[in-house]
């Protein structure tokens, strides 16, 4: 799933942002 993240933006990211964005997109699919 990282890697996957990692292509959807332009820019690479770390370990940290990638959670960070998967938490944010988690939250707005549950709520």
């Amino acid at each position: 799933m990282r890697s996957t993240s990692g292509r959807i933006w332009k820019r690479p990211l770390t370990h940290v942002e990638e959670d960070k964005i998967t938490v944010t997109i988690t939250i707005h699919q549950t709520g």
